[in-house]
């Protein structure tokens, strides 16, 4: 929710991109915590991990931290050159 707005994001919109999880992000889904800002799961459990999104275009990662930072980065060699290469 978002200034007391639902957001969603529907899959059909986004046809031939596939989304992976890491493990440590459970549940397929991870929120945040609105006071702190921590990225939590579904069972309020701290959550953190790696979101790819892979489309014909290339690869993306999503990095969260358990504090809620998020940065973004493209493998070596994923065609996507507009984020810097992520680190191993």
């Amino acid at each position: 929710t978002v200034n007391g707005v639902q957001q969603v994001f529907a899959g059909s919109a986004w046809s031939g991109v596939t989304i992976s999880l890491s493990q440590n992000i459970s549940s397929n889904s991870l929120g945040f915590e609105p006071r702190r800002g921590m990225a939590i799961n579904p069972a309020g459990a701290i959550g953190s991990g790696t979101i790819t999104l892979q489309s014909s275009a290339g690869t993306v990662q999503v990095n969260v931290s358990p504090i809620g930072y998020i940065s973004i980065c493209s493998p070596s060699g994923s065609g996507i050159t507009r984020y810097s290469t992520c680190s191993s």
